[in-house]
């Protein structure tokens, strides 16, 4: 943070500016994605896609770093929170709230997220996980998805 402020490239929200090479950088350092605000709202928009019970499975699946393995995991926790008591209208309706998203390079973001479900209030709050950027575009990683089916599974783990 020194050689930014001393540079006059500190900005507001405690990051640099452009930090040669047309690459910003963080205060830590790191380089950080060539657009901070599109990325943040892509990443925002990746959780979105992937948590909004109402998308199609092939916008849910885009969103998603490793669909094919964390899908099934998915039904299973669908239908152990039926079990527990949700109602499948209780689960059509959960919303996704995101906080702070925070690159930790250009390729990796650390994201606050909150998980809402009627008629049970805020089920996951401000819990810290993971976007990824894969294939031209900003994904749920595969951690967080196994860490959320993980909790609401009780125990269960992803594959390796």
């Amino acid at each position: 943070m020194q050689g930014c402020a001393a540079a006059g490239r500190l900005r507001g929200d405690g990051g640099c500016r452009s930090w040669g090479h047309g690459r910003a950088r963080h205060r830590s350092g790191r380089p950080q994605p060539k657009d901070v605000p599109a990325a943040k709202a892509a990443v925002i928009q990746a959780f979105a896609d992937a948590f909004t019970p109402s998308n199609s499975q092939e916008v849910k699946d885009a969103a998603k770093e490793d669909p094919t393995l964390v899908d099934p995991l998915g039904q299973q926790a669908a239908t152990a929170a039926m079990q527990g008591g949700y109602s499948a209208d209780q689960l059509a309706g959960l919303t996704v709230s995101i906080g702070d998203v925070v690159f930790t390079d250009q390729t990796h973001a650390t994201v606050q997220l909150s998980l809402t479900i009627p008629g049970h209030g805020t089920v996951i709050s401000d819990r810290t996980e993971h976007a990824v950027f894969v294939d031209g575009r900003w994904k749920v990683a595969r951690q967080t998805s196994c860490d959320l089916l993980s909790v609401s599974i009780g125990g269960v783990r992803c594959p390796s």
